[in-house]
């Protein structure tokens, strides 16, 4: 274990409501004898006046979101969304984008 890894971070997006952020991609895990959980990053956005989100970013071409009981769970636009699209590499940096956007809290 890397010990310069947290394991979590709060980050504030810019004023034009963007945010980066490096990272490992985390590894698979056991949810249980016969379920293994894919790669991917749990993230709670929230913003003054909108609704909070909480969401798992999932990663393309990883072999358990076929399997994956919760992301099997949603629709093929909902997995689409809570995949990262691949646009780039720096060196041996890939680089992801994954947009989120927040419903507005209604009065």
């Amino acid at each position: 274990m890397n010990p310069n890894f947290q394991g979590w971070a709060i980050i504030d997006s810019d004023e034009n409501g963007f945010f980066r952020f490096k990272t490992v991609i985390p590894g698979a895990y056991p949810a249980s004898g016969t379920w293994i959980r894919p790669p991917h990053i749990h993230l709670k956005i929230s913003k003054p006046g909108y609704r909070a989100l909480t969401t798992q970013m999932y990663f393309p071409d990883e072999k358990h979101n076929k399997t994956d009981l919760l992301l099997n769970h949603k629709s093929a636009a909902e997995q689409s969304a809570m995949t990262a699209r691949q646009i780039g590499q720096q060196g041996n940096l890939i680089i992801y984008e994954y947009n989120i956007v927040l419903d507005l809290l209604r009065k």
